[in-house]
């Protein structure tokens, strides 16, 4: 059996029992950047520019909305059943474990320190001295080639990519699937995502992933 040393997972949706950080955060404030994502998908607008209309949906509710106060608003995001547990057979097997996320990164740091991840990347709210947003995003994770963060990882790691595992629900998810050797499709958002991936599970418990993986 091949022996596999790394698994990346996707967050939103993944990870965590709702479909998006981002639209977690418009829905508390009852807003939606339908827009945005129309833009963002003809690829008329960049992730940065992606990024700053969802924030000032936000600061047009809150204008001195603080970093902490989107903490708070995303403290509430449950977390997917089996989570913690499929982490900790992980890594009893010495396989290490990345989150890598298009994300908010308070939310992925979060989910990262309760499951037990080696590495978390979420992409980030920039803020001013006194936690303020200022309106702006932190590109950490490329929205569309989450593959060059994992590839990175590979290297550093000494890790090949049939040595991997890529775990993702979306077809933003398919670069991700194409840098690991075994791609797992999780509570899958579309249909046509299983012509991407070798495995396909509906179930809404992640530690189902363990019986491909060890």
């Amino acid at each position: 059996m091949r022996k596999y040393k790394l698994v990346a997972f996707d967050l939103d949706g993944v990870l965590t029992d709702h479909i998006s950080s981002w639209m977690w955060v418009h829905q508390h404030f009852n807003v939606d950047n339908e827009e945005g994502y129309r833009l963002f998908q003809e690829k008329k607008i960049d992730d940065l520019e992606f990024m700053r209309k969802d924030i000032s949906l936000w600061l047009k509710k809150k204008p001195d909305l603080k970093e902490y106060e989107v903490e708070e608003i995303l403290n509430k995001v449950p977390i997917t059943k089996g989570s913690k547990e499929t982490f900790e057979v992980l890594k009893m097997n010495g396989i290490k474990t990345a989150i890598i996320s298009g994300g908010i990164d308070l939310l992925a740091k979060r989910v990262g320190a309760y499951v037990g991840a080696d590495f978390v990347f979420a992409n980030a709210l920039k803020r001013r001295k006194d936690g303020t947003l200022t309106g702006e995003g932190i590109s950490i994770v490329p929205l569309r080639r989450k593959d060059i963060i994992l590839a990175k990882l590979q290297r550093e790691l000494n890790i090949k990519k049939e040595e991997t595992v890529a775990v993702g629900d979306s077809l933003i998810d398919i670069p991700l699937f194409q840098q690991a050797g075994l791609a797992i499709a999780f509570n899958h958002k579309t249909e046509e995502l299983r012509d991407y991936v070798d495995v396909v599970i509906d179930n809404g418990d992640l530690r189902k992933i363990l019986n491909y993986i060890l």
